[in-house]
């Protein structure tokens, strides 16, 4: 919702200062200061329509760590205004009830 919306600030409240996030181009962004200033730069150019979640879970592995799975979809509207859908998978890891580190997929259906 926070991205939706723009509200990185709200958005770091639920990251761990020292997140790592493995994004679907092969990139890997270190530190909440930096993840939010490039979500800020690329999500502030952009606005998500008809976004939707389409399945949630939260698992605990064996060793323990705290997963949750989300499978989710939007509308992307470029600053052009070209429209491209979009489906997600992220993989979002837990401790203290922030986010320590992210695994994304995505993939634009034709």
């Amino acid at each position: 919702q926070y991205v939706i919306t723009k509200d990185f600030e709200a958005l770091g409240e639920l990251i761990a200062d020292d997140a790592v996030f493995y994004m679907e181009d092969g990139a890997t962004i270190k530190g909440k200061t930096t993840l939010l200033q490039f979500m800020s730069k690329n999500f502030s150019q952009i606005t998500l329509k008809n976004y939707s979640v389409s399945m949630s879970i939260s698992v605990i592995g064996e060793n323990g760590d705290e997963w949750v799975l989300m499978w989710d979809q939007a509308d992307i509207e470029m600053p052009d205004g070209n429209v491209q859908k979009v489906d997600w998978m992220d993989a979002f890891q837990m401790q203290n009830g922030k986010i320590v580190a992210m695994n994304g997929f995505v993939k634009s259906p034709k």
